[in-house]
């Protein structure tokens, strides 16, 4: 009996001995480049590109703005300009709405480079109704609930923009 007290002894400490190393990772700083963040929205506003460089992994700073950029979407139909209104931040010269199924190509030209992306907006699902609950746990929370017939194939994806006052 003696030695199964001994091997469970054995057996139990290696699982409460706890060892712990700081281990600081060397992460190259690599080079800078473009990052480009743009959405034609379903809704009829002026859309937004956002552009910037990216930054060390450890810097407490912000992502640097880009200015001086040109920026156009184009449609089968029409090209759209986009002028900047801060440091970074550009927007469309007129309002428009994305048409689902219809094929967007963004093109920013900055610091003697063009970027170039093509997408189609997917189509939107027939809307049931949408609801608005109260958290249980938090009464200064809401859940949004959309019921909807979701198409069944791979690669929608939905995005909610809730704005208070707007």
């Amino acid at each position: 009996m003696k030695i199964y007290k001994y091997l469970i002894f054995i057996l139990i400490i290696p699982l409460i001995w706890k060892c712990s190393e700081k281990i600081d990772l060397e992460l190259d700083e690599g080079e800078t480049k473009i990052v480009i963040e743009g959405v034609v929205s379903s809704t009829f506003r002026n859309q937004f590109v956002k552009i910037s460089k990216t930054s060390a992994y450890y810097d407490s700073i912000p992502m640097e703005p880009v200015t001086g950029a040109i920026v156009t979407i184009l449609d089968s139909d029409f090209e759209y300009t986009f002028t900047p209104i801060r440091s970074g931040l550009y927007v469309s010269t007129i309002s428009f709405a994305g048409i689902p199924g219809k094929e967007y190509k963004l093109k920013v030209e900055t610091e003697n480079q063009i970027y170039e992306a093509i997408s189609t907006m997917p189509r939107m699902p027939n809307i049931d109704s949408i609801q608005f609950y109260v958290d249980d746990q938090d009464k200064q929370l809401f859940h949004i609930g959309l019921f909807a017939l979701e198409n069944p194939l791979p690669g929608d994806y939905y995005s909610w923009g809730v704005y208070k006052d707007y």
